[in-house]
């Protein structure tokens, strides 16, 4: 939640940081990891790092629910090619 407050706030570094924290302590999940990856991807394309942002948006995307799975897609294609 912290990271995604982060990126509300334009802080993107932070939520960078807080993305990674979160990956740290999911272990065992609690956290789908696509739910993780996919606020990854949307962090990296607001540092203007469009091909991480793709990467990590398709890895969400293959163990995304359906719901997230539409989420992701759309965001892929706003990321364009």
């Amino acid at each position: 939640q912290l990271a995604e407050i982060y990126r509300q706030l334009g802080d993107f570094a932070a939520g960078r940081s807080a993305v990674e924290q979160a990956r740290a302590q999911n272990d065992p999940p609690r956290l789908p990891p696509a739910e993780i990856d996919y606020l990854d991807a949307q962090i990296a394309a607001g540092l203007g790092d469009i091909d991480a942002a793709r990467a990590l948006a398709e890895r969400a995307l293959s163990t995304a629910s359906t719901e997230t799975a539409a989420r992701i897609a759309s965001f892929l294609d706003e990321l364009g090619e």
